[in-house]
Order: structure tokens, then sequence, then C-alpha cells
């Protein structure tokens, strides 16, 4: 027995507990009070443990700081500690347990609320610094939670010395000296608890330190280097383990390891080729862009690939490949393949015509204009068709015209049958990677992405252009009110609006110049003023009758709104700065000079829901000029401008 009890007194602690709760026999062994040394001796064989306070047994301290068995219901695995409280709990229990004073006061006094918060030791959990504050009872809390249990017995024992103030006062104070007591041990435990931590993590630190360095040891033996050392997540997993090398573990890991070595040298070799490879592509670039200039037409350069499809090109391609992209690109060698480099542009530029015309048969519903024999009249009219969707027998969208083309066979078609689809006045497109505001017709839709998205395969953004779908009816009415041909083609249109014949009528000064203009800029800016209108109208308030709202863009009615003038007659411009009163004019301008300020039209407001200063609406902005302003008074409100009809907001950038 004496040697049982010598060697259950270096134990440790939980040790002992554990052959406590073999049998009986052990337990009142273990238990018994002549045995106290035991748990005494295994509490201080754990190095730096703070000692067992007076208020606590030592198996109940041992039980408290090591077991994992809730001090309540017994579930293990119980890890909701406070050692300033001295419990163990399950969640459950816990939450049962521990509460706040003031879900336990209920219609208690004020006074007695305030005192048992003196006498009652305060959760802490595992933060040392809340330990900290919380060692004098002055700085409890009604928030703060704390032991049900000892809370009900600090009441019954408020109330039984009641009577006697002498014994009251006594008892709180031995009371108050007993919560600071504890709350310090909470503090010291948990500084223990932290120490502990600090010298595991530190002794981790240094096994991994030594795995490390022993299996880069290894590596070097086997014929690698430092730069062959990944830093990826896999090869980190591997060595930033805190277990000593063996030899089972290096034969385990050897393979894993050499493989993601080979990995991340095929990576960097990779990446090798990749930076020489930009750097032949930028080299072949700046005689590609040179060539251009000197050699090719501005309308044929048009249609010419970008930067990132001519270096793929298989003529420029294969440049930039040579001796797997280590030899330079000279201006000889870019020369010798400039032949083969433009036959292959040449067919670059047919399938992008052919990509574009899938785009405009695959729309759902194509307005076409062409010319139809009318033997009745005699005159050319305008055949408004509309193509059958994908529901047709072979799947493809059909023509029923002897012109029409199927989606299924546009793969057939050569150059110039291509063309003459692109022609076609309702053959518009948009490019949704930069949201440009009007559309492009062909070749422009080509030209713009070779400028604007020089680095992208075309039309490569899941996709980047769409045939606009939105213009076919405005560009019937629009060829209705100004009496075009049905059957003149996109060039004579860019033509005629080029050159000043074919224009709206609304005058607006934020129109770019006649020869900036196109016929796909002319049909956005009538799709795009519709477009505002019937949002506007979306918008409206209620009981905004009164409020004038013009579409001034409406092909629809009476009034005309664009003219195809005869050859060498010009549209007569109109100031509509000339119109506003002198103050006005002064107000205006002194507003809008310095700062950019957005300004906002208070008749649009009026009728729409007006903006927030977080969010305003873009509905209801007019162009930053006194002549914008003025113009959008007078076509869109029938009035002139005053400066009371304009605010000028400073929070640019903020529009929907």
């Amino acid at each position: 027995m004496d040697i049982f009890l010598e060697i259950a007194a270096r134990l440790h602690p939980l040790d002992v507990l554990h052959f406590a709760r073999v049998s009986k026999w052990f337990r009142s062994i273990l238990m018994s009070k002549r045995h106290k040394f035991i748990w005494s001796s295994a509490l201080k064989g754990v190095p730096g443990l703070p000692e067992c306070p007076s208020s606590m047994s030592e198996p109940y301290y041992a039980a408290l700081l090591f077991d994992r068995t809730c001090f309540a219901c017994g579930v293990g695995r119980s890890n909701n500690v406070d050692h300033a409280i001295g419990v163990r709990f399950c969640s459950a229990c816990y939450k049962d347990n521990v509460r706040r004073i003031t879900d336990l006061m209920f219609d208690m006094p004020d006074v007695l609320c305030e005192l048992s918060i003196l006498l009652l030791p305060c959760e802490t959990t595992d933060d040392i610094s809340r330990a900290r504050l919380k060692v004098m009872p002055a700085h409890h809390g009604e928030w703060d939670r704390y032991y049900v249990a000892e809370f009900r017995a600090i009441i019954e024992r408020v109330w039984e010395l009641q009577p006697n103030n002498a014994a009251l006062k006594a008892w709180v104070y031995e009371r108050a000296d007993y919560v600071i007591e504890r709350q310090e041990h909470a503090v010291a435990v948990l500084e223990w608890e932290q120490k502990i931590k600090n010298e595991k993590q530190d002794e981790e630190m240094r096994t991994k330190d030594s795995r490390k360095a022993s299996i880069e040891k290894k590596l070097v033996e086997l014929g690698y280097g430092q730069e062959d050392f990944p830093t990826t997540f896999a090869w980190s997993t591997i060595m930033d383990q805190p277990r000593e090398l063996t030899t089972r573990i290096w034969n385990n890991i050897r393979p894993k390891l050499e493989a993601e070595i080979q990995q991340f040298r095929e990576e960097r070799t990779q990446a090798a080729f990749e930076a020489r490879l930009e750097q032949r592509r930028s080299e072949v670039i700046g005689y590609y862009d040179q060539y251009l200039l000197d050699a090719v037409a501005e309308e044929d350069r048009a249609t010419m690939p970008n930067a990132y499809d001519a270096c793929r090109l298989p003529s420029l391609s294969a440049l930039t490949l040579r001796d797997e992209a280590y030899s330079e690109v000279s201006k000889d060698n870019f020369d010798a393949v400039v032949d083969d480099m433009l036959a292959e542009a040449q067919a670059f530029k047919i399938e992008v015509q052919r990509e574009l015309v899938r785009m405009l048969l695959a729309r759902k519903k194509k307005v076409k204009i062409e010319t139809v024999k009318n033997e009745e009249a005699g005159n050319d009219v305008i055949d408004n068709e509309v193509v059958e969707d994908a529901a047709a027998e072979d799947g493809a969208v059909k023509d029923e015209t002897s012109s029409g083309v199927s989606l299924a066979h546009s793969s057939l078609l050569d150059e110039s049958q291509l063309q003459e689809i692109l022609r076609r006045p309702t053959s518009l497109f948009i490019c949704m990677d930069c949201r440009h505001p009007t559309p492009f017709g062909y070749p422009a839709i080509h030209e713009h992405w070779r400028r604007v998205h020089e680095h992208q395969h075309f039309n490569d953004n899941d996709p980047s252009i769409f045939a606009e779908t939105e213009a076919d009816e405005i560009i019937l009415r629009i060829f209705d009110a100004a009496g075009l041909p049905a059957d003149i083609s996109q060039t004579s249109l860019d033509d005629l609006v080029k050159s000043g014949r074919l224009v709206c009528l609304c005058g607006s000064p934020a129109l770019p110049p006649p020869a900036e203009s196109s016929w796909a800029s002319l049909v956005g800016h009538f799709v795009n003023e519709n477009t505002w209108y019937e949002d506007m109208r979306s918008r409206r308030k209620p009981n905004t009758d009164h409020v004038v709202m013009i579409n001034n863009h409406d092909l629809t009615d009476s009034i005309p709104r664009i003219k195809l003038l005869p050859p060498g007659e010009h549209l007569p411009t109109v100031d509509y700065g000339s119109q506003l009163s002198e103050q006005t004019l002064t107000d205006m301008t002194e507003s809008l000079t310095g700062f950019k300020k957005d300004p906002y039209c208070c008749v649009c407001g009026s009728f729409a829901p007006s903006p927030t200063w977080w969010r305003p609406g873009s509905l209801q902005y007019m162009p930053a000029t006194v002549e914008g302003i003025a113009h959008h008074m007078q076509t869109k409100h029938n009035k002139v401008a005053e400066q009371t009809d304009v605010l000028y907001l400073y929070y640019s950038g903020l529009q929907e």
C-alpha cells in the first residue's frame, strides 16, 4: 500500500482523478483526508501551477483544471470553465448555471442587487485582460455573469444576517476578501495557462524548424537546391509538422516532396518561357504597329487584328516561338513573313465578319430593310419582316425571302455575302465591355475592339459584343420620316450623316459634329433619347399632369424629328443660350465655373422621383453647359431656362 501511495503522489493530477474513479476501493483511499498529501504532491508536481485556493479541495481543483467532465450533468468534453467562479460545465449547463444578475434579481430591492454584485466572483472566461479588470468587486456589474447557486446562497445568507448589522458587516468584509482572492487566483491560473500554451508553441516551433532543416538537408543531398523548394500549401503542410523527422516519415514524404519540386520546376520553366514569349510578342507588335502605319491604308487598318490576335496569327506566332522564344525578333524576321501575315489577317477579318453575322442571324427578332417591288404602286417600299425563331424544323433561324440566310448556313457565306449583310442599316452592334452608349456599325465595331481592347481576343468575354436589338423599329421610322430609299446601304447612310445631310432636328449642342458622327451614332442618339423618355414616364409621380414633359425624338407623331437635306443645304444652328436673361446667363456661368458640378433639372425631378443626396438619379441630369441646360429646358419642357430650374449637386460620381 505504501508503495502505491508513493507512486500515486508522483502521478499527474488527472491520473490520480482517473484512479479515484476506477473503483470504490480506490476512491475510498484517494479521497480520504489521511491521503490528502497525494493530491497536494501531484498538484505541486505540475510546474508553475498556482496553489490550490483555500476555498477548494485538491480533488475539486484538479478536476476543474484538468478534467473534461461537466460538474452538473457529468457529460464529457465539457470545455466551458471559469476559474473565478470555479466551475466547469457543458454548454447547456453553463447557460443554465451562469447568468447575468439582471436575470436573477427580478423584483428584489436595488440595494440587494448592488450588494450581491460585490459578494460574488464574476465570470472571466479565458480572457486575461478581463480577469485583471474584474479583480476588484467594485468593477463588477449587473451585466456580468455569476454562478446561480452561489448567488442564491449569498441572498439566503444576507437575509439570515440582516437582523444583526454587526455580523452582516463583518461577513460582507470577509466575503469581499474572498471574492478578491478568487478573482486574483483566476488571473494567476489564466497566466499559467497562457505560459504553458506559449511554451508549447515555442517547442512546436523548434520541432518544426528542426524537421524542416532535416528535410532540406536530405533534399540537398539528393541534388536539389533551395531555389527548387516551392512555397505552396501542399509543401508547407508536409514541412511544417511539429514532429521530428524519422526514417519512416522520410520514406513516406520523399515521393510527395519530389513530386512538388518537379511541378514547381515545370511551373518555373513555364513562367520563364511566358516571360520570354511576352518579350518576343512586344517586339513583334512594335514592327506590326509600324507596318500598319507605313504600309496599310487607314480603311484597311480598321479591320486588322488587334495586338493580342495579331501575335496569335500562325506566321507571327511562329516568330515569337522561335528557339523557345530565346531569339530576339528582328525587322528582317518580321518582313520575311509579312505576306503570310496579311493572308492570315484577311482570314481573321472574314472570321470576325462571320461571327458578327451569326449574331445578327441569331436574334430572335430581326427587322430587315430591303428593296421589294410593289407591282401595284410601282414604288420601293420597306418590308418589315420578322424572321422565325429557332423552332423551325432544321433548328435554324430563316428568312422567307430569296435573300434570306439561315443561321445554320452562315458558315458557307463568302466575304461579299458577309459584307452585304453587315452593310444593312440594321446591322449594328454594342460593346458591353465598355458599355459604350452609341452602337457601332461594321467595320467600326472591329476598329473599336482593335483600339480599345487591344489585349483581348476578339469578343472574348463571354461574350462582349452583342447585336443591337432595340433599334430596329426606330430605324424603320427614320427611313419613313426621312424618305430614305429602302435599298440604301449603311456605308451610304454614313456618308449622308458625315456630310451633314441626314440630321436630327433636335439641335442639341451635345451632338458631335457631322464629320465625327455616323449612321450608328445617329440611330443610337434616337434610341437613347426615346429610352430616356420611357424611363422618365415609368418613374412618373402621381398628380404630375401639369408638368410639361416632351419627347422631342418621337418618330411616331407628325412633327419632323429627322430630315434628309438636299445636297449643299445645311441645318441652321440655334443659339439656345441667347434666349436666357442676362442675369440667368451670369448665374449659370458662375455655377458651372470652377469645381465640377452636376446640373440637376428640377422640372424632371418634379415629374419623376427626386434623388436623395446619397443616390442621385441619372435621368434628371443635364449637360454641364449653359447651352445644354437651355436646350434641355426648351426642348423637353417648352420653357426658357431659369436659375431656379437647376440644382447644382456636389456629389459627382454617385449617379445611378
